[in-house]
C-alpha cells in the first residue's frame, strides 16, 4: 500500500509540477479570507441588531408606561370625577393627585448579549385629564386623557401634541339606579357605564425640544381703516414664526406689517412648524377690531328762510357741506315740522305751507370713513304783499242826516280778506260797514282809514297808508271827492 501511495503522489507530482502547487495554496488562502471577511460581517450585524434591539426595548417600555399611566387616569377619573374648582371641568389639570401633572415612574433594564445587564433607566409619564360633563344627558362625562414623558414639563405643549391620548364616555347615575338620569356631581355609582372612544399614539418628543410662540407687543386698539400699520413682536423657542390673516377681508399681512383695509375684527394666526430641534409650536392668535376713521362734522343747507315764490311755491335744493370720504349724500323727512306737506325728492325739499321741515341728511360710509348724519330745520317763510292803496270813494250819500262812501283798495298779493278800520278825523261817527266796505260819518270832516289784506297762507297780511277821506254836505247835489281831499278856503254858494 504505501508503495502504491507512493506512485500516485509521484504522478500527481509529475502531473501538476512546482507552480500548479503554488496557485492551489494561494486558492486556498483567498477562500480562508473570504470566510474571516463574512463572519466580521455577521458580528457587525448582530452587533447592530443588539443596539437595534435595546432602542426597540426603550420604545415599548415607553408605550407600555404610558399605557399603563393612561390606564391609571381613566380608573382614577372613573369613580372620582374632580369636577370641583380648579380640577378637570372644561380645562386641563391633574387626574389624580392635588396638582398637575400626576405622575408615573418606571424602572426597566434592557440587556445585551448572553443575559448580560447593560443598562438601568427609569422613565416618568404625567398624565393630564379634561371633562365636558353633561349629567343630563345619555353620557354622562367625557374624559380626554393626555399622557406624556416628563421631558415635556410643560402641560400646554404635551397637550398641544401628546404622546398617548385617550378619550373616555362614563354614564354616571344616581345611587341604587341605572336608569334615571343623574342631577349632580355623581358620589357612589359613578362611571357605571364606561366607553373608550379614542385611543391615540403621537410622537414621544423626546428627540426635540418645547417650542413655545409668545406674542409681546399690544395690538391698537382699536385700529382704523387705512390707518397706520401695525407691526406685531413676538418670540418663540426656534424655528420661524409666519404671521397670516385669518380675516383677509379685514387685515391683510405683508413683509411683517399688518394692513388695515376694511371696517370688522382682524384676527392674526402665528404659527411655528418647529425644526430638527424643536418640535411645532402651538397655534397663538390675537384678535382686535378694526374701525371706520371718524366723519367731520356735517352742516345742512340752506339754513336761512326761504320764502315763497309765487308759480314755484314752497321750494328748495338741499346741499351740505363737510362730511369725510365720498359717500352718497341723502336727504330724509322726520317728524317735528311745523310746515304742511313736506317731501324731498333726490335733493328738493318742498312743502304746500309755510312753516319749518325738519330734514335728516346723511352722508353714507365710503367704506373708510363712517357715516355722519345731522338734523336741522329748514324754514318756508310767507311772501311780503304788493303795496296795498286805499283808492278813492266812488259815491257819496247826502240824504240830510249821513255821508257815506263804498271804500276798495288795489294791490296786495294772494286772496287775503281785506278789511277796513276807520277812526274819526273831524268828522263824527266814522264807521265801516264790514258786510259792504262802506264808510259813514255822521258829520262834515275827516275821517282816517287803514286797510289791511289778511295772510292765505302763501303771502303775509298787510296794511296800506292810513288814507284821510273828507266828507262835505251839499244841499241837493251829489258830491264827488277824492283821495285826500282838501276843502276850499272859500265857501261854494249852492242855490
Amino acid at each position: 500500500m504505501s508503495r502504491r501511495r507512493n506512485t500516485l503522489r509521484d504522478r500527481l507530482d509529475r502531473r501538476t509540477g512546482p507552480k500548479d502547487r503554488g496557485a492551489i495554496l494561494l486558492l486556498a488562502l483567498g477562500f480562508i479570507v473570504a470566510a474571516s471577511l463574512i463572519v466580521l460581517a455577521l458580528a457587525s450585524w448582530a452587533t447592530n441588531d443588539i443596539k437595534n434591539t435595546t432602542t426597540f426595548v426603550t420604545v415599548s417600555q415607553m408605550q407600555q408606561d404610558a399605557r399603563s399611566t393612561a390606564n391609571v387616569a381613566i380608573d382614577s377619573m372613573r369613580y372620582q370625577p374632580l369636577l370641583g374648582t380648579n380640577q378637570t371641568l372644561n380645562q386641563f389639570a391633574y387626574c389624580w393627585g392635588t396638582a398637575a401633572p400626576s405622575s408615573q415612574s418606571f424602572q426597566f433594564t434592557t440587556e445585551g448579549a448572553g443575559a448580560t445587564q447593560v443598562n438601568h433607566a427609569t422613565i416618568t409619564m404625567n398624565a393630564y385629564c379634561s371633562t365636558v360633563w353633561d349629567p343630563q344627558s345619555a353620557i354622562s362625562r367625557v374624559v380626554t386623557v393626555d399622557v406624556c414623558p416628563s421631558t415635556i414639563s410643560t402641560m400646554s405643549v404635551c397637550v398641544a401634541n401628546p404622546y398617548l391620548q385617550a378619550i373616555v364616555q362614563f354614564d354616571d347615575y344616581p345611587n341604587n339606579s341605572t336608569t334615571a338620569r343623574i342631577t349632580g356631581v355623581c358620589s357612589t355609582w359613578c362611571g357605571q357605564g364606561m366607553t373608550i372612544t379614542n385611543w391615540t399614539w403621537g410622537s414621544s418628543g423626546t428627540s426635540q425640544l418645547a417650542n413655545v410662540i409668545t406674542v409681546t407687543s399690544t395690538a391698537p386698539n382699536p385700529a382704523y381703516v387705512q390707518g397706520s400699520a401695525y407691526v406685531p413682536v413676538y418670540s418663540a423657542s426656534g424655528g420661524t414664526v409666519v404671521i397670516t390673516s385669518l380675516s383677509a377681508s379685514v387685515c391683510v399681512v405683508s413683509s411683517g406689517y399688518v394692513e388695515f383695509i376694511a371696517a370688522g375684527t382682524c384676527t392674526l394666526a402665528f404659527d411655528d412648524s418647529g425644526d430638527v430641534n424643536y418640535l411645532a409650536a402651538a397655534r397663538v392668535t390675537q384678535s382686535f377690531q378694526v374701525n371706520l376713521n371718524n366723519p367731520v362734522r356735517l352742516t345742512l343747507s340752506p339754513s336761512t328762510p326761504v320764502t315763497y315764490v309765487p308759480g314755484t311755491g314752497y321750494s328748495t335744493p338741499l346741499t351740505t357741506s363737510g362730511g369725510s370720504g365720498h359717500g352718497t349724500v341723502s336727504f330724509a323727512v322726520t317728524a317735528g315740522g311745523t310746515a304742511s306737506g313736506c317731501v324731498v325728492s333726490g335733493s328738493t325739499l318742498s312743502a304746500t305751507g309755510a312753516g319749518t321741515c325738519m330734514i335728516l341728511a346723511t352722508k353714507a360710509s365710503d367704506g373708510v370713513y363712517a357715516a355722519v348724519s345731522t338734523t336741522a330745520a329748514v324754514t318756508f317763510a310767507e311772501a311780503a304783499q304788493s303795496t296795498l292803496v286805499i283808492f278813492s270813494p266812488t259815491t257819496v250819500s247826502n240824504n240830510g242826516t249821513t255821508i257815506a262812501s263804498t271804500l276798495a283798495t288795489t294791490g296786495g298779493s294772494g286772496t287775503g280778506v281785506v278789511t277796513y278800520q276807520a277812526t274819526n278825523g273831524s268828522a263824527t261817527g266814522c264807521t265801516v260797514n264790514p258786510s259792504t266796505n262802506v264808510l259813514s260819518a255822521t258829520s262834515e270832516g275827516t275821517c282816517d282809514v287803514v286797510a289791511t289784506k289778511a295772510s292765505d297762507g302763501n303771502y303775509l297780511a298787510a296794511q296800506s297808508a292810513v288814507t284821510t277821506i273828507t266828507f262835505q254836505q251839499g244841499v241837493g247835489v251829489a258830491l264827488a271827492f277824492t283821495t285826500p281831499y282838501t276843502p276850499s278856503p272859500t265857501p261854494d254858494h249852492l242855490v
